[in-house]
């Protein structure tokens, strides 16, 4: 269990990518999702029903999702925030944009297009291990690639 100030990384969403969760000065459970480059989204929070002091994440209800928990000294009260995301992680959604100045770029949209496509070339020109080795077997090349293809034209 993490207190104020302290943060956990799991992969909240299951696209493969750690998220940061943490509590807020005034309470509540935020979420910060990963891009899977170092960089992460905006945070999204979360009410709970008390200032939250400290946040477990775990998967409470057994569905397969992970939940955040949250607890009060205040309150002595305990509240889930269950993880109700229908997201299923499409291999060839990779971004919402193809511009770096964009906040959706390198966050899944679950819409596989042009975007798409031109993010994997540049991680794929860059030799960006965690994007363009597709078939994971510790380098990027023309195997790499022509799956990410094959992927692409699938959608999702």
């Amino acid at each position: 269990m993490i207190t104020e100030g302290d943060i956990l990384s799991e992969d909240i969403d299951r696209d493969g990518n750690l998220d940061l969760i943490f509590a807020d000065v005034g309470g509540r459970a935020l979420v910060q999702l990963g891009r899977g480059d170092g960089t992460f989204g905006s945070p999204v929070g979360y009410d709970t029903l008390h200032s939250a002091f400290g946040i477990a994440v775990a998967d409470f209800d057994g569905d397969g999702r992970l939940d955040i928990a949250s607890t009060s000294i205040a309150t002595e009260a305990v509240s889930v925030q269950y993880n109700r995301s229908c997201y299923t992680p499409c291999p060839a959604d990779l971004t919402g944009s193809s511009d770096p100045r964009e906040r959706t770029y390198g966050v899944p949209d679950l819409d596989v297009d042009a975007d798409d496509f031109f993010y994997f070339l540049d991680r794929f020109v860059d030799g960006n291990l965690a994007f363009c080795d597709v078939d994971h077997d510790g380098d990027c090349d023309a195997e790499d690639f022509f799956t990410y293809l094959d992927l692409f034209a699938a959608g999702c």
